[in-house]
């Protein structure tokens, strides 16, 4: 769980890196006129104040008290919920996009199973699921894997485990294999380590 203090410095860190991404999601989102988003883990609600902006009705979910005391601070207008990912408090088939930004790699395999199938299930039949994480391509930037291979070996502990096992097993496909989704489409950004990942259910 992070406590206020990193939640405060957390975007000053982070999104530099994102913001391209950032900028390139909001541009899909418009342009596929989605209604309504959750977005699952989400943190200061960096992303989810560039939707609002847009028109998008948003809601957030994370587990972190912190990270959620400094988005309700930084944006009116938007749901912020409490919960738990792998147990999310809403009803079936409710959002037209479910994202999740940079946590699954972070998560032992069978969890980051558990929570996809709760993004699905409240996701409507003909929404999209959005995936941002780690995807190491082979033209990646040098100076960008080492960076996030420290960020990662800084954090330690069970992330950095689950963290090394995702890049050793398949990274995201090893995951999201026999799920009941459709590829739609991927992007690449920060030095070709992290992929946009758009998926429809199948």
């Amino acid at each position: 769980m992070e406590s206020y203090w990193f939640a405060r410095i957390y975007d000053p860190l982070v999104e530099p890196v994102l913001t391209g991404l950032r900028k390139n999601l909001t541009e899909s989102l418009v342009n596929l006129k989605i209604t309504n988003i959750l977005d699952v883990g989400c943190g200061t609600g960096s992303q989810l104040r560039r939707l609002a902006d847009n028109g998008i009705q948003c809601t957030g979910v994370d587990r972190s008290d912190g990270m959620l005391k400094v988005a309700r601070k930084k944006s009116s207008g938007i749901d912020y919920v409490q919960a738990d990912a792998t147990a999310l408090p809403f009803r079936d088939h409710h959002f037209h996009v479910v994202l999740i930004s940079l946590a699954l790699h972070e998560k032992g395999p069978e969890e980051g199973r558990l929570i996809l199938k709760e993004m699905l299930r409240v996701l409507k039949p003909d929404g999209y699921l959005i995936i941002v994480d780690y995807h190491f391509t082979e033209n990646r930037k040098w100076i960008a894997e080492k960076a996030v291979s420290f960020a990662e070996f800084m954090v330690g502990g069970d992330h950095y485990r689950n963290f090394r096992y995702y890049r050793k097993n398949g990274e995201l496909n090893n995951i999201i294999d026999g799920l009941p989704v459709k590829y739609h489409s991927s992007r690449n950004f920060a030095g070709g380590t992290i992929a946009l990942n758009f998926y429809q259910p199948a």
